[in-house]
């Protein structure tokens, strides 16, 4: 709970008389105010808990050599079928001195049309990933949690990374309730299940928010699913919540990713 002497902002929230009947006899239960109720749910619903805990869940999912291999790899072992893409490299969003990021942006907007042009105003972010200032939110793949609960590969420092910086608030992340699902998943078929209940709880800490997979989101990844032929399905699930919460980009290793239209691929960088 935070101090009183943090609390300085005030709004008013009208509230239907029954539902503060409810809240009024919870907090009298609990022994503590309707206020502080909202606060904390407030804190739970929008990904707004301590950073130290959350931070915290970083660093021990850092301390963990769970076995990983290329992102085509462990997406079979989660239950797709690998692909080979021929998707565009995003790392250069942040650093890369072949192609500067504005050349980048122009051709991932060309390729894509004009809803890509509008989402790659977005791409240019310090990590690779959005930032909670700008108002933005991306989604954060599976691979970049097993990643950083993995051994030593190169993309643990850069998966550690990006995570932090979601703990720390400088990162507006989430994830899907797919992405929970596969952590679930390849550790149970890894026979690893003790620590995949680790990474799971530690992601549950890391990210309270998690964007539901429901029909609209099921009807928009049929769509993907009908003009990319290459693309597996749960690929085509994460791409249409992005799609359809509008949110600026999925940070993720998966370069397949990139086949799709005004999605745009934000790869972690440490």
């Amino acid at each position: 709970m935070e101090s009183m002497e943090r609390l300085t902002k005030k709004t008013t929230i009208l509230l239907q008389p029954g539902l503060h009947e409810r809240l009024t006899r919870l907090a009298e239960r609990r022994s503590t105010s309707v206020g502080e109720l909202i606060r904390s749910a407030c804190e739970r619903q929008y990904g707004m808990g301590a950073s130290d805990e959350r931070l915290t869940a970083v660093d021990s999912l850092g301390q963990l050599s769970l076995p990983v291999s290329s992102p085509g790899e462990m997406k079979h072992e989660t239950g797709h079928a690998a692909v080979t893409g021929s998707a565009i490299d995003l790392r250069s969003v942040v650093d890369d001195r072949r192609v500067t990021g504005s050349d980048r942006r122009t051709v991932t907007a060309a390729a894509a049309g004009p809803q890509a042009e509008r989402r790659a105003k977005h791409a240019d972010r310090r990590s690779g990933v959005g930032d909670r200032r700008s108002g933005g939110m991306v989604l954060i793949d599976t691979g970049v949690l097993m990643y950083a609960a993995g051994e030593a590969h190169p993309n643990k420092k850069p998966a550690l990374a990006a995570l932090n910086r979601v703990a720390s608030g400088e990162v507006d992340g989430v994830v899907d309730g797919e992405v929970l699902q596969e952590v679930l998943h390849r550790y149970r078929t890894l026979g690893r299940w003790d620590e995949g209940l680790e990474v799971y709880d530690l992601a549950r800490t890391l990210f309270p928010v998690v964007l539901p997979v429901d029909g609209a989101v099921l009807d928009r990844g049929r769509a993907i699913l009908a003009t990319h032929d290459g693309l597996m399905a749960r690929d085509a699930v994460h791409a249409a919540v992005v799609l359809h919460h509008d949110l600026d980009g999925i940070c993720s290793f998966d370069p397949d990713f990139d086949q799709v239209p005004g999605l745009v691929r934000l790869e972690p960088v440490a």
